[in-house]
């Protein structure tokens, strides 16, 4: 007996209560403005009382959590709902306790494997009827699965959403149509999420042939653009929208400006002590999680990401989650469908791409309710580095429009179509990319609708970039800052009283505006309040100049840029006929009300219990050429594009692999060497390479280098 069974067809449930007969009838089309006749809803005590008793008696909780209740009483009464809650507020319940009053079956959609049979465990464990069919299960277990679904005999299925374009699946289903569907994950259905999944975009018109059941789509992570794509994608009905609860009263947040060279350290002093455990550390790729991983040995750590074998990623996520493994190192391939309680601290050892991506992370820290910690380590080349990511994986519209072009002109090799183009073979395998998961041939259009929807896609995710940086610098306090980004409609926007710009004391590690001293930056914000605009070297010898080295200072001044407490200009003087350029310091606002608060309230720092920083008062250790760069202005954006160009023009007469690996190009970029002994010290750059390409390579990066400074 398979799925494509077709036996007795008679459907021996349980009779529907009185809550489960308001839903819209059945002349319901998903996707179409209409009006649904819905019978008057019960007196509201009625079904909270109905409700109340079914929290109890099966789920075996005395209480609803903060805006549960609502929610579940609208889905029960037959709503179409939108449900943004953050991980760990009960969003599963949402869905699950409305589908039980109702009666009859709630079908579940949802993404990962891993998460659906979370599910139902729990369910089966409070004695209901659930089941989950994937590619996971075999063939005894999906014929048992069929038989209770055609006799009834289950109150909950979960499937994946690629199950559902199956037709002979979908036919099997509307054999015994659901009372509720439940749409987990909801975000994935939005090309505006940062998670999207295009199976997701099936599900309106297969839903379709499910109906009438109410729809609820739930998701932990949707700003407004992304909440009413839902809407629209799934054809929701009139839905009620509760976006609600992302503010985290157990969870402190701290953002670090750190140069990529220390984290590792700071991670490894910060998880040293037994308290911060278990732990989840967050690094963007699978080379930095394995090293970390290998470095953070002795605190148990272990390594999880998608190039692991499936077995064993489910062989450390059962012993993470049975606390046998304090803590994991891991893509963001780790994570969903996760419930451990007692995490205590989440590490980002780089800028998130998303708000979105980086608050479901953070979410799985302190779901217990006791204390937790979210810490986020950042800087400018973060920023950097995911912008040019971006740029090379969403290339502008008129360059995909223009790959689009040729492929609608007529026929050719790819060799002859890229010599049409006149791009470089990478970007237009890219374009060809685009056309081909965008585009639609029978737009014939001179501004076809889904390059102006393609361009609007790059757009946001530029977008959602600039709101991660723009979080990681934030002056104001860092709990708000998250709610105000989701649009919580139920938050206070009061401060947390506990993230880093709430208590600066109690933070864990320092930014790199304070890694010397607190003091020593407001010394500099003195000296420009009396005197704004000052040179770098005479701000310097007035200031600073018997406590720090230049570098070290100049690192302190990085950190209060990236602070907005400082900002930098470019001025110039003539002498002896020669044009000396030289920079100014200039204090912002936000420096100014710093500055003020301290004269009032006392210092707000104190130097930082976990710190691989130098210390005032030691002799400075001799810093690398990368932490002295860290001191001066990024190297110019378009850097990296001409090393690649350079790179492709020497392949073409020597052998490609021969020139240089994508990391030393990365490494060159990060560093803009000036001279022959700096290009040395880019890691996997030889003499024999430095004889061969040096002077050649350091005439085209001294080409957008910006003139010369002086300290004046």
């Amino acid at each position: 007996m398979g799925w494509g069974w077709r036996g007795d067809d008679a459907y021996s449930g349980r009779k529907l209560d009185s809550l489960a007969q308001l839903r819209p009838d059945k002349s319901r089309r998903a996707g179409v403005s209409r009006q649904i006749a819905m019978p008057p809803a019960l007196p509201q005590s009625t079904g909270t009382d109905h409700l109340a008793q079914l929290l109890r008696r099966v789920f075996r909780h005395d209480s609803f959590r903060p805006h549960q209740e609502a929610v579940c009483r609208a889905i029960a009464c037959g709503r179409d709902a939108l449900v943004v809650m953050p991980t760990g507020a009960g969003k599963s319940l949402c869905y699950q306790l409305p589908g039980l009053a109702r009666g009859g079956l709630t079908l579940v959609v949802s993404p990962l494997i891993a998460l659906m049979d979370d599910q139902v465990s729990r369910l089966q464990a409070l004695g209901l009827r659930a089941a989950a069919v994937h590619s996971g299960c075999s063939a005894q277990e999906l014929r048992v699965v069929s038989d209770q679904f055609l006799r009834g005999r289950l109150d909950f299925l979960f499937v994946a959403p690629e199950r559902l374009k199956a037709r002979s699946f979908l036919e099997f289903l509307q054999r015994n149509k659901p009372t509720l569907i439940a749409i987990d994950e909801a975000h994935c259905i939005s090309q505006w999420g940062h998670d999207f999944r295009p199976d997701y975009r099936h599900l309106r018109r297969l839903l379709k042939r499910l109906m009438p059941a109410p729809v609820v789509a739930v998701t932990a992570t949707a700003t407004g653009r992304v909440q009413r794509d839902i809407e629209d994608q799934l054809g929701l009905n009139d839905p009620v929208r509760f976006s609600c609860g992302f503010r985290r009263e157990a969870l402190a947040l701290e953002a670090v400006n750190a140069p990529r060279s220390k984290r590792r350290q700071l991670v490894a002093d910060l998880l040293a002590s037994p308290e911060r455990l278990p732990a989840i550390v967050y690094a963007p790729t699978r080379i930095e999680v394995e090293e970390l991983a290998m470095e953070l040995r002795s605190l148990g750590g272990a390594a999880y990401h998608a190039g692991l074998p499936l077995e064993e990623r489910q062989r450390l996520a059962t012993r993470f989650l049975a606390g046998e493994l304090r803590l994991l190192v891991a893509t963001m391939a780790f994570g969903m469908g996760i419930d451990k309680p007692d995490i205590r601290t989440v590490v980002h050892t780089a800028l998130p791409s998303s708000l979105e991506a980086y608050y479901q992370e953070i979410g799985r820290a302190g779901r217990d309710g006791k204390p937790a910690r979210a810490i986020l380590l950042h800087s400018k080349d973060d920023e950097n580095t995911l912008r040019w990511l971006l740029e090379r994986d969403h290339p502008p519209a008129p360059t995909v429009a223009k790959v689009f072009g040729l492929l609608r002109a007529g026929d050719g090799t790819r060799q002859q179509l890229i010599e049409r183009s006149q791009l470089e073979p990478e970007l237009f395998d890219t374009c060809l990319q685009k056309v081909l998961a965008h585009a639609d041939p029978r737009d014939r259009g001179t501004a076809p609708r889904w390059l102006e929807r393609y361009h609007d896609l790059r757009t946001a995710h530029f977008e959602q970039l600039a709101s991660a940086s723009e979080y990681a610098r934030t002056r104001g306090c860092r709990m708000v800052e998250l709610t105000r980004h989701f649009g919580s409609e139920a938050d206070s926007q009061v401060e947390c009283g506990h993230c880093d710009r709430c208590q600066p004391t109690r933070a864990l590690v320092q930014s790199a505006a304070l890694v010397q001293n607190a003091r020593q930056r407001d010394v500099v914000l003195k000296a420009l309040i009396g005197n704004d605009g000052q040179p770098l070297g005479k701000l310097y010898r007035a200031t600073l100049a018997e406590q720090l080295t230049r570098r070290q200072f100049d690192k302190l001044l990085q950190g209060m840029l990236d602070e907005r407490l400082v900002r930098f200009s470019d001025d110039q003087f003539d002498k002896a006929g020669e044009t000396i350029h030289f920079t100014r310091a200039h204090v912002e606002i936000a420096g100014r009300q710093l500055v003020s608060k301290c004269e009032h309230h006392g210092s707000t720092h104190q130097p930082p219990r976990y710190s691989s920083f130098d210390q005032v008062g030691r002799r400075p250790k001799r810093l690398s050429l990368r932490e002295c760069k860290a001191a001066l202005p990024n190297p110019p954006a378009s850097l990296r594009t001409t090393l690649e160009r350079w790179r492709r023009e020497v392949a073409r007469s020597d052998q490609p692999t021969r020139v240089m690996s994508d990391d030393v190009l990365a490494g060159i970029a990060e560093l803009a060497p000036k001279s022959e002994a700096e290009l040395l010290l880019v890691r996997g750059i030889s003499k024999a390479f430095v004889t061969r390409y040096g002077r050649q390579l350091l005439r085209r990066i001294s080409a957008l280098a910006p003139p010369t400074r002086n300290d004046a």
